[in-house]
């Protein structure tokens, strides 16, 4: 499944991550006792607290968005992050830490 992404430094969910978001809720509603964690991940530019902050604001804007648009239990996908400790790509260049300013589902 794709990674839902955003912005640099921002925590609104970008528009091109509807699809994505669609399929995870139906994912999750087909299977309800399927559970997940929403991982925030961020590049690695600031100081870390500021990436542990910015990776939790976005876990919790996935999270908000498949409980109030989808219907999704909110216990069922607990937010967490992970900022730069877990990297979808190398952070050493813009297009690697591009692709970090994501949040993804983990299955528990």
């Amino acid at each position: 499944m794709p990674a839902i992404t955003f912005d640099t430094a921002m925590a609104d969910v970008k528009r091109g991550s509807n699809a994505t978001l669609v399929e995870l809720a139906k994912l999750l509603n087909d299977n309800p006792k399927l559970r997940v964690y929403i991982d925030g991940h961020t590049g690695s530019q600031s100081p870390f607290a500021h990436h542990l902050d910015l990776s939790r604001r976005r876990a919790d804007a996935v999270a908000k968005v498949l409980a109030t648009v989808y219907k999704v239990p909110a216990a069922r996908m607990p937010a967490t992050s992970v900022a730069s400790l877990a990297p979808e790509a190398s952070n050493m260049d813009d297009a690697g830490r591009a692709k970090n300013h994501c949040v993804e589902r983990v299955v528990q």
